[in-house]
């Protein structure tokens, strides 16, 4: 590509470089015989003015004296003649005779070359002596009409051009491709470092100073290192965060495999005398599919940032249905107070996810015979409850699965922290304010939902 381009830069220029010089040259030659051909005119229109055209008889002294009078300086370099009726040179000033000119009388403007000079000529007729034709010419610069006089110099001349062109296309191919050069190591090394299962290396300080926009530093370039960045970023994130999410959901998978190994080996010895080692066995397994399929729905939902089969829904009626479920698992333990009615626009299962991580969290994180209290009121719906308080390292990781912080003796329910994660990752993907205020004497958490 950037020899390509380098290419392209170099012929454009160049075409352009000798398009405007040929150009320049061609009106710059057109304008200096203008003015050739005025300063002709002149010397015409001050000789028909003056005694030289009432002399009766050309004489070669007496003519010469007269041109020299009346032209003064602007004769020099010019040549003169005088033709009779019968188109014969009746005089010839001493410049014309040495360079043996004869040119026709006709046209009354031209370009006549003569031993390898070009002579501009003028013809004029003068008015007191009919019969009589005037010529007035001068010997132009070769390089005005003759391309072929300049052929030797052809060479250096393109030479003087092309070269500050090919410098200025090499600096200028290297100013603008630098970035993208910058750009394709760090993904190759980027892509080298995803396939030897390692972390992406942070941007070049190079490279990072083009995401920073400003009025100089704006375009289609910028936009794309910044979105470049944020993807790398984001690989990055995604690694760093998996790795240990795949170790903690294998030991989530691992205890509950080895007890079930431990039973199945009892089950050999006590040839299912003991009915409750197979409800040992399904609740362990009812474990390990439970926290397979949360792991995966969120993960599906965290990738690929989603939002499909939106509905209008009722926070009433969606709070009330999942209330009802768990009233069954925890009777008499939720209030549900202040039912201020409103609209959110969300996936059905989203929705109800959400509300049910949230009680289930607030239930199975407080004291057994403590209650939870939920209001719904002004697009927001909060649930607090009387525990001792999200742990400080869990609010710092929010929104990681997995995070359940230390162990505590008290919690007799299966922790997974996928609560938490899934509740981060639908307040961020809806756009709802999630507002975590937790200490000793409880937690309460308060999502503001977009008013419609």
């Amino acid at each position: 590509m950037k020899f390509r381009f380098f290419l392209i830069l170099l012929l454009s220029l160049s075409a352009v470089g000798i398009a405007l010089s040929i150009s320049f040259n061609y009106y710059l030659n057109n304008a200096r015989l203008e003015l050739i051909d005025l300063q002709l005119r002149a010397s015409a229109v001050a000789l028909v003015n003056s005694e030289f055209a009432d002399i009766k008889k050309i004489k070669f002294r007496e003519a010469e004296r007269l041109i020299s009078e009346e032209l003064g300086s602007s004769s020099i370099g010019k040549l003169f003649i005088i033709r009779n009726k019968n188109g014969e040179i009746a005089f010839r000033s001493g410049s014309a005779s040495l360079m043996d000119i004869n040119p026709p009388n006709s046209p009354q403007l031209y370009s006549y070359n003569v031993k390898g000079q070009t002579v501009r000529i003028l013809n004029l007729n003068l008015p007191t002596k009919s019969d009589r034709t005037l010529q007035i010419g001068t010997i132009l610069d070769p390089n005005i009409l003759e391309w072929n006089s300049i052929s030797k110099e052809l060479p250096i001349y393109l030479a003087i051009t092309i070269i500050p062109i090919l410098l200025f296309s090499f600096i200028l191919t290297n100013y603008l491709l630098n970035p993208l050069k910058l750009m394709a190591n760090h993904l190759q090394l980027a892509t080298n470092d995803l396939q030897n299962l390692r972390p992406v290396p942070d941007f070049p300080k190079k490279l990072i100073r083009y995401t920073k926009k400003s009025r100089f530093n704006n375009d289609e370039f910028t936009t794309l290192v910044e979105n470049t960045h944020n993807l790398l970023e984001r690989i990055n994130i995604n690694y760093k965060m998996t790795k240990p999410w795949t170790y903690q959901l294998a030991h989530e998978i691992k205890t509950p495999l080895s007890i079930l190994r431990f039973e199945v080996e009892s089950l050999a010895d006590e040839k299912l005398k003991d009915h409750s080692i197979i409800n040992s066995m399904n609740e362990q397994i009812h474990r390990i599919s439970n926290t397979v399929s949360q792991f995966l729905e969120w993960a599906s939902v965290e990738n690929t940032q989603q939002k499909d089969n939106l509905f209008a829904l009722r926070i009433v009626s969606s709070v009330e249905a999942q209330v009802n479920n768990l009233e069954r698992i925890y009777p008499g333990r939720i209030n549900y107070l202040l039912k201020e009615d409103f609209t959110v626009i969300s996936n059905p299962q989203h929705l109800q996810q959400l509300i049910s991580n949230l009680l289930t969290n607030a239930l199975n994180y407080s004291p057994g015979n403590s209650s939870v209290t939920i209001e719904s009121f002004d697009n927001t719906l909060k649930i607090a409850d009387l525990g001792k308080g999200v742990p400080k390292e869990v609010l710092e990781r929010i929104g990681q699965p997995f995070n359940c912080g230390p162990k505590n003796p008290l919690h007799k329910h299966n922790r997974t922290g996928l609560g938490l994660a899934w509740i981060n990752t639908l307040t961020r993907l809806y756009n709802w304010n999630l507002n975590i205020q937790s200490g000793n004497l409880g937690t309460v958490i308060a999502i503001k939902f977009i008013k419609i």
